[in-house]
């Protein structure tokens, strides 16, 4: 699946812009598949349990994404006062994320800890879609904080999961 997903990736980034989102979200898709041949590799086997893991890696990914291409694209704007498109857009995302994440614990599919791990981003994603805008984007400071993020979330989920096994 992973390469099938990463040659999308290719095609509808070649598009141009309007295809550089989309296909944005097919690689994240394509590289959290890695997520499932870790838990498939540790647990011994494939189940729901790696679909799972998959899934919430992969819901985890699309919010970088699209929060980081927000940022960019606000910037190549020049906009940097609060716009209701990007405020719009990214608290719809966050709250479906949120309501998505919310039913599957609700229905046991996921532990009820997990909801923390997605916290940190969340509530990022919320403060600049209602924030004032930051002015000069500072790339690598906005890579060294999504970095942060990735590792924070990677170790909650884990432990969200370690912690609902025993």
């Amino acid at each position: 699946a992973a390469p099938g997903l990463l040659a999308r990736q290719a095609f509808l980034k070649n598009r141009g812009a309007m295809g550089r989102l989309p296909g944005e979200m097919m690689g994240g898709l394509g590289l959290t598949l890695a997520a499932v041949a870790g838990w498939a590799v540790a647990a011994g086997g494939f189940g729901q349990q790696a679909l799972t893991i998959w899934l919430l890696n992969a819901l985890f990914a699309a919010d970088q994404i699209l929060y980081v291409q927000l940022r960019i694209r606000e910037v190549r704007a020049a906009k940097v006062a609060s716009g209701s498109g990007r405020l719009i857009l990214l608290l719809t995302v966050e709250a479906l994320i949120g309501l998505l994440l919310i039913a599957g614990a609700d229905a046991g599919s996921i532990p009820w800890l997990a909801l923390l791990a997605f916290l940190p981003v969340l509530v990022r994603g919320v403060a600049w879609s209602l924030g004032k805008g930051h002015g000069r984007l500072q790339i690598h400071r906005l890579g060294k904080s999504e970095l942060f993020h990735s590792i924070l979330f990677g170790v909650l989920l884990i432990a969200a999961f370690r912690l609902s096994i025993h």
